[in-house]
């Protein structure tokens, strides 16, 4: 309790900041004081990958102790995508206290970054995967703050801020946070926080305004208020690039989106990128000199592996829900661990790997979904849909399929020209390239600048037919948005009779063939 509390009391008013004038540090000491920010972003597993050695939100609370323990003016923030996906937000569990059968979506990771420590965090676009009635319970169970400038609530054609209810009381989420860090000899330098969320996600209850413009607005208008400014970012790199050069006053932008750690100097500041299911995190170091108002920052990337050890009361949490999504997988008719395969070779779902190039995991993917429809010219899928960010080794379980293709869904078929695949692979192999959008595929290749279907050469003119998962055929990627537009069908059966039209359970059925 105590912990809480000092984290709620630091984050004061901005009304208290008004009240304060500007020079007040100016006449301070010209000894710079500093302060530590631990950030994190993309977290969609509680427990460590690589068989355990890498990763881990209960070794990331024993990092926040160790650096509060040197540093009282420590603060954890996370930016953005955590709530989904994984393979336990897509479960539904029945609260031991009673009522109906509920999405967890994302409930087991808001409590255990509750005891990881978190005190700040901005939207991803993850965050919206879930209905509006599941986020408004994540947010008004999190014991840490929410910020956001360009993501809105649409409450009957209205647009409006999100909010955040505890305790009866109900406040609206906002654009930014100015928090005072206090020191010893009295001086507070004042920390300006500003969240911004890429537009990717569409649903009905959400409206977006242009993140960077946004952006600008907002630190426009704090700037006087702050001795430091900090953006708390879920957006592309080259939205943060753009905003580090709109926005020159700015002292550090902590992002996540890309899943891949990064440290990118623009101008006079660095954006900065911890790799995601925190198998890194980075730790800011800011000083701020009052009598001359300038800032340094200072940022390392640590990485967070077995050597570390877990934080027992987190851990504690961690192993309640794996306990608990273990029982309701059984009970949705899954066996976790059936051996479907067993390799000497890792299969490579990392996603460093499966958004850059085929592996020889999305290569068996691939190969399953042929198994499943042989008919077809080919098919392909988004690596967006591959969440293991992980290797398997040795014997392949039910749980790892689940692990690996989390949403699951049905596969449809659909009608596309040589012209539209051209496209298709084009922004695939171009800017989707890194992203969730990068396309794998099967019995399309390219030799010398020329695509080839099968063995011969792909024809603008010539009509495929494309197996594909509906997500992607409902133009729901980056940048192929346009596929909405083409009209698609359901198969009206794969090669086995029973086998469920789910590429979860497609997979599952191509290794217990025997499919390598």
């Amino acid at each position: 309790m105590k912990n809480k509390g000092y984290r709620t009391a630091c984050w004061l008013s901005i009304v208290l900041f008004s009240l304060q004038p500007m020079g007040s540090l100016a006449q301070g000491p010209t000894q710079p004081h500093s302060f530590t920010i631990l950030q994190i972003n993309d977290v969609y597993e509680i427990i460590p990958l690589a068989q355990g050695k890498e990763g881990g939100l209960a070794r990331v609370a024993t990092v926040r102790k160790q650096l509060q323990e040197k540093d009282p003016n420590t603060m954890m923030v996370l930016a953005g995508d955590f709530l989904s996906p994984s393979f336990i937000a897509t479960l539904k569990y029945k609260d031991p206290a009673g009522g109906p059968e509920v999405p967890i979506a994302g409930k087991h990771m808001v409590e255990v970054l509750n005891q990881t420590g978190v005190d700040l965090v901005t939207f991803g676009n993850h965050e919206f995967d879930v209905s509006f009635n599941d986020l408004q319970q994540r947010i008004n169970e999190s014991a840490f703050d929410w910020i956001n400038s360009n993501v809105y609530h649409v409450v009957n054609g209205n647009r409006e801020p999100f909010t955040k209810t505890q305790n009866g009381i109900t406040n609206r989420i906002p654009s930014y946070m100015i928090r005072a860090v206090p020191f010893p000899d009295g001086q507070v330098v004042r920390v300006g926080f500003i969240g911004s969320t890429i537009d990717f996600t569409k649903k009905d209850y959400i409206a977006y305004d242009e993140e960077l413009s946004t952006f600008k607005r907002v630190y426009e208008n704090i700037r006087e208020q702050c001795d430091v400014v900090i953006g708390l970012t879920h957006l592309a790199r080259r939205s943060d690039s753009t905003l580090a050069t709109m926005v020159p006053g700015l002292h550090l932008i902590m992002g996540g989106h890309e899943h891949e750690n990064m440290k990118v100097p623009v101008g006079n500041l660095t954006i900065c990128k911890a790799d995601a299911n925190v198998k890194s995190v980075y730790i800011h170091t800011i000083s701020f000199t009052p009598a001359t108002k300038q800032v340094t920052v200072q940022s390392t990337l640590k990485m967070i592996d077995d050597a570390i050890p877990s934080d027992e009361a987190t851990k504690a949490i961690v192993d309640k829900w794996m306990k608990r999504a273990d029982t309701i997988t059984r009970r949705n008719g899954f066996i976790p661990e059936q051996v479907l395969m067993t390799t000497a070779v890792p299969l490579d779902g990392r996603e460093s790997k499966v958004r850059n190039d085929t592996t020889n995991y999305t290569n068996l993917i691939s190969r399953s979904l042929l198994f499943a429809a042989p008919g077809v010219d080919a098919a392909m899928y988004n690596s967006g849909s591959i969440r293991l960010d992980d290797e398997l080794r040795g014997n392949v379980t039910q749980y790892s399929v689940l692990r690996t293709l989390p949403y699951g869904g049905p596969l449809v078929l659909m009608q596309l020209t040589g012209a539209q695949l051209d496209s298709i692979l084009t922004i695939s192999d171009g800017i989707n390239r890194g992203s969730g959008g990068f396309i794998q595929r099967i019995n399309i290749t390219q030799k010398k600048g020329t695509w080839y279907v099968g063995r011969k050469k792909m024809k603008p003119q010539r009509t495929y037919c494309i197996l594909l998962p509906e997500f992607l055929a409902a133009g729901n990627e980056d940048n192929l948005k346009f596929l909405k537009n083409y009209s698609y069908c359901k198969p009206n059966a794969f090669r086995q009779n029973k086998l469920p039209n789910d590429i979860r359970n497609i997979v599952m059925a191509y290794m217990l063939s025997g499919g390598r």
